[in-house]
């Protein structure tokens, strides 16, 4: 069973860097490190299988297993060995850590024994190059606990498949968790249910002396901090079952009990190889933590889950209101329309597309207040890209054009407006606003505009505009600094 929630997109504006930081440093580990772990282990076993080893350990490590009980583990183990396939006793006798303690301290092949000078040596080089294998050196294994593997097992993986996987979930959950519970807590809190998943497998385990490894507990623990973060919330999921597959929305707690159940259920009566205990060890660390983050931050994260409603309300509500709108557009009720529009920008003041649609209803009724509001708002909008400075500029045009009975501009737009032709080149608009602006009362800044327009016509190559406008500083504003700027440059220039 797959359950998998939907809510929103990831705010690209404020990126979900610790969780990007996660997947990038699994990938780089797994690729840099863990990628020619097979080779290295696979040259270990040719070497074990070229020395005298085989026929020192396995025969005998078959004898104690049928000395301690297991004949029937002997029994299929020796069948394999008849086969000339070593490696299932090899790798059973490699994790048995009781006969390998009696192996390693000279119990089982004895300095008397005529073999043993050469099978030391071999046995010390075979686990020389098995050593040299990252994942063996950083996996958690209960019988040989090294308190770092707590840690470093978590950024590990079996192979391309385990690694996808865990980041595909790490990725879908995470990114909501990091924006609930801010950067540092979420890494921590991550890493606590890493731990946490690991003790859980010690813990029932404490004899298990295959590897354990993979992010998978610490993702557990997400995807439980998911569900208690999000409480009575009702939330959209994606769940799929063999090939059955739909979408349901339910209060995210809900689908705690069900994580846990399914992973009981599978360790109960699956055989795998996923660490199970893990999961459950994680999910219950995650709901620990995110429980006592709740606990101590419930106002904060009610006021973040009602404006999120609030969101997901509008989101909904706005494609009707956009079809209402261009049903009245089309029965030519600019009015009722242009309400909807004007109610949608008070809630999305910077969506550009939104303004145009406002406007070009608008300007069906010139000579009204929708107009003069749907005008300026585009003629006050600040970015400098080239679809923005195109949009102003041919609004400016048809507002002065159109709007009844005239445009209102006021001094401190003209200004803005002057300077954003200037710069982009529209010099005739820029010199219309400059010569509207110097009839009314000039402020400080307008000696530095009017130099700007002349500078403009200067890079534009007309020397007589140019001229014209630096006469303006000097005769209109015979006191400011750039006038006397400019005179002295005037008279070096002739000295």
């Amino acid at each position: 069973m797959l359950i998998i929630p939907f809510v929103k997109a990831p705010d690209w504006r404020h990126p979900p860097f610790v969780t990007l930081l996660l997947i990038i440093v699994n990938v780089a580990l797994f690729a840099g490190f863990q990628a020619d772990d097979d080779k290295v282990e696979r040259r270990a076993l040719d070497y074990y299988r070229s020395s005298v080893l085989p026929e020192t350990e396995l025969p005998r490590y078959l004898t104690y297993l049928e000395t301690m009980g297991h004949a029937n583990k002997a029994t299929a183990l020796r069948s394999f060995a008849a086969q000339g396939n070593i490696e299932p006793v090899l790798m059973r006798m490699e994790h048995d850590t009781d006969f390998m303690r009696l192996l390693r301290t000279d119990r089982i092949v004895r300095p008397d024994d005529a073999m043993y000078t050469h099978w030391r040596q071999q046995r010390q080089t075979f686990e020389s190059m098995r050593r040299a294998s990252f994942t063996e050196r950083f996996a958690f294994r209960s019988t040989t606990f090294e308190p770092v593997t707590l840690v470093t097992h978590m950024f590990l993986h079996a192979n391309w498949d385990h690694l996808i996987g865990n980041m595909i979930f790490l990725a879908l959950f995470g990114y909501l968790v990091e924006e609930l519970l801010g950067a540092l807590r979420y890494l921590a809190f991550y890493l606590i249910s890493g731990v946490g998943s690991i003790l859980m497998f010690w813990r029932f385990m404490p004899q298990e002396s295959a590897l354990a490894l993979g992010a998978s507990g610490a993702i557990a623990g997400v995807m439980a901090m998911y569900a208690v973060l999000f409480g009575l919330r009702k939330i959209n999921f994606f769940y799929w079952v063999v090939v059955y597959f739909d979408v349901f929305k339910a209060r995210a707690i809900v689908v705690l009990p069900v994580y846990l159940a399914v992973e009981l259920y599978q360790l109960m009566f699956t055989q795998s190889n996923v660490n199970y205990l893990a999961h459950i060890g994680g999910l219950l660390s995650g709901t620990l933590l995110a429980g006592a983050h709740r606990y101590r931050y419930r106002a904060a994260l009610d006021t973040y889950h009602a404006n999120e409603t609030t969101l997901e309300r509008q989101a909904a509500d706005y494609p009707r209101d956009m079809a209402r709108a261009r049903e009245h557009v089309a029965n030519l009720r600019f009015d009722a329309a242009l309400k909807l529009y004007e109610f949608w920008l008070t809630r999305r003041p910077d969506d550009r597309e939104l303004m145009v649609l406002c406007y070009n209803v608008a300007r069906h009724i010139p000579h009204s207040e929708f107009y003069h509001r749907a005008a300026l708002r585009i003629l006050s909008l600040n970015a400098r890209d080239r679809g923005t400075a195109a949009l102003v500029h041919e609004t400016f045009a048809e507002y002065l054009r159109v709007a009844k009975p005239a445009a209102r501009l006021t001094p401190m737009l003209q200004t803005r407006l002057a300077r954003r032709f200037c710069d982009d080149g529209r010099l005739q608009d820029a010199e219309r606003l400059m010569s509207a602006l110097l009839k009314q009362r000039p402020t400080d800044e307008t000696p530095a505009l009017v130099m700007r327009l002349a500078d403009a016509y200067e890079r534009a190559g007309d020397a007589v505009k140019h001229a014209e406008w630096i006469d303006t500083v000097r005769t209109r504003f015979p006191h400011s600094e750039l006038a006397r700027l400019k005179k002295t440059q005037r008279s070096a220039t002739r000295t």
